[in-house]
């Protein structure tokens, strides 16, 4: 079978069972995911040595709900980052900087997307960490996206950064259908476990 349509039998599948789940045990999840990303920049980042950029993204209702965790940056000072679509055809994207009076408007994919001038690439230089979403993974951090390529084109320009994977452990599989050019996390945060992907390589 054509390794597309495998791909989008296997997202239809689990973006199903994504909306299925119940909305407390999803706000719970989300909650103890974001709590488990708090712990992990606390300790790679040796007890708040200094400040980081991060890249996050606005989650759709069935996604993990990431609010609590930008709400922790703000506290603490890290400097938060979020995409907007450039070019549909294309995938490509722009960064913006979060700021807690940034504007937003709805993308029609139901995405609330920043508003304003975006960022030359030079800037993206400073990040630490890019959180990334998507649909399904495995543990060595093969990622099924949803099948725009926006994140397999950005990643690659961030080299120096950690990818991490904020996701449910119901989208955690043994394998996910995979190509060359789709790019991996380093990381999998679930509301069970931190998985180190490079380790399972």
């Amino acid at each position: 079978m054509d390794m597309h349509v495998i791909k989008k039998q296997f997202r239809q599948q689990v973006l199903a069972e994504r909306r299925a789940m119940d909305a407390n045990q999803r706000a719970q999840f989300s909650q103890q995911i974001c709590e488990k990303l708090q712990h992990f920049i606390d300790v790679t980042n040796h007890n708040r040595e200094k400040t980081l950029t991060i890249l996050s993204y606005m989650a759709l209702a069935d996604e993990v709900d990431l609010r609590s965790f930008h709400d922790w940056c703000f506290a603490n000072g890290h400097s938060l980052l979020l995409p907007r679509v450039l070019d549909e055809k294309q995938g490509t994207l722009t960064l913006h900087r979060y700021l807690r009076e940034t504007e937003f408007r709805k993308s029609r994919y139901g995405i609330e997307e920043p508003q304003g001038e975006p960022l030359v690439s030079s800037e993206w230089q400073s990040l630490a960490l890019a959180l990334v979403p998507g649909v399904a993974y495995d543990s060595s951090g093969k990622r099924l996206g949803f099948g725009g390529g926006f994140y397999d084109r950005l990643l690659p320009q961030l080299a120096a950064t950690k990818i991490i994977a904020p996701a449910f452990t119901m989208q955690v599989f043994t394998a996910v259908p995979a190509e060359s050019h789709d790019v991996s996390v380093d990381w999998l945060v679930t509301e069970q476990a931190l998985v180190n992907c490079q380790d399972n390589r």
